[in-house]
């Protein structure tokens, strides 16, 4: 056992490498040892850089799966813009989207994928954004009608007020993405980021 990963560990598990310590033949505490400094000499800007864009294009995969209601199980296909080494087969596998690289911005990203229209939805999915959007509709409505009334209103605190607009907010966000999702409104333009 190296005695550095000894150090690094005893923060997390101070009995067991304490314990250890002493087996391997110091008699200090390892508590009172000084704790390993990073070595900047050991790191990869590169590395590091291609982990990121990994996370950003996976996040960003994800996030349009849930705005739009793509099951992670269908996949997916678009275009990625970006620069530099691009781990695609990561990306693909964990976004289960299949991706053509093309050059891109020298910082940063663009992804374009090819959403499938409503048409193409299966019936389950349909039928549970449509009762979704029903019940958004609802307390959209709820939420309309106690602003509406001013008498109710104004014996609510401010916060209970303020949390309602947000709430109200809310919905009608979901409600829009559902819309999009069936096919009611238009797609999304495609997210850039820098």
């Amino acid at each position: 056992i190296h005695a550095s990963a000894l150090k690094l560990l005893h923060p997390l598990m101070p009995f067991i490498t304490e314990e250890l310590w002493h087996r391997l033949g110091h008699e200090k505490s390892i508590a009172l040892e000084r704790y390993p400094l990073v070595d900047s000499a050991l790191g990869d800007s590169a590395a590091e850089r291609e982990m990121k864009l990994l996370q950003d294009v996976v996040t960003e995969i994800r996030g349009v799966r849930a705005d739009q209601k793509i099951s992670p199980k269908e996949p997916l296909a678009g275009v990625l813009k970006a620069s530099g080494a691009v781990p695609v087969n990561m990306i693909e596998q964990l976004g289960n989207v299949k991706l053509r690289l093309e050059p891109g911005m020298a910082a940063g990203f663009e992804l374009k994928l090819e959403l499938p229209q409503s048409e193409g939805r299966s019936n389950d999915q349909r039928e549970r954004l449509i009762k979704e959007s029903a019940q958004l509709e609802k307390q959209i409505a709820n939420y309309q009608a106690q602003f509406e009334d001013q008498e109710s209103l104004n014996k609510k605190p401010a916060k209970l007020i303020d949390n309602m607009r947000t709430k109200l907010a809310e919905y009608e966000a979901q409600l829009a993405k559902n819309k999009a999702a069936l096919g009611e409104s238009p797609t999304p333009a495609p997210s850039r980021h820098t």
